[in-house]
């Protein structure tokens, strides 16, 4: 559970989803800065769905140049700002060790998957994770 909850949150930090022309050349691409709606997301364990879900509660995302915060119901801060990189439709989250791949990115809507393989080093098992999530930008 403890592990799904980390997943939870840090897809939330983007929870983020076909490749788009407006690739970034760095942290702060243009049409990433802003806040985001999310519309809908997913995220499956080991080919599991455990969250399918569409948003209309007010929750947004926010990128400024260098970092990203989440928000829940409108303006309560979910976790720290975290910092980012955008380059290549890839945006990469080092504090979290998290990986985004950017399928589309516009000035109006982002799609992000992540796929992750978390290693146990006490049990030795490995949990395979993969998510998806729409956006529609805000401001």
């Amino acid at each position: 559970m403890k592990k799904i909850l980390y997943i939870l949150t840090a897809f939330s930090v983007i929870g983020l989803t076909s490749c788009s022309k407006d690739e970034g050349t760095g942290a702060g691409s243009d049409a990433l800065v802003g806040k985001w709606e999310c519309i809908a997301d997913y995220i499956e364990v080991e080919g599991e769905m455990v969250l399918s879900h569409q948003y209309s509660d007010g929750s947004y995302i926010q990128f400024t140049a260098t970092e990203y915060t989440s928000y829940i119901k409108s303006d309560v801060t979910y976790g720290s700002p975290y910092k980012y990189t955008y380059k290549s439709n890839t945006i990469t989250f080092t504090q979290l060790g998290l990986t985004l791949k950017v399928f589309k990115l516009t000035n109006t809507e982002l799609e992000t998957e992540f796929e992750q393989v978390n290693y146990d080093i006490g049990s030795g098992e490995t949990t395979r994770y993969k998510g998806k999530s729409t956006y529609k930008k805000i401001e």
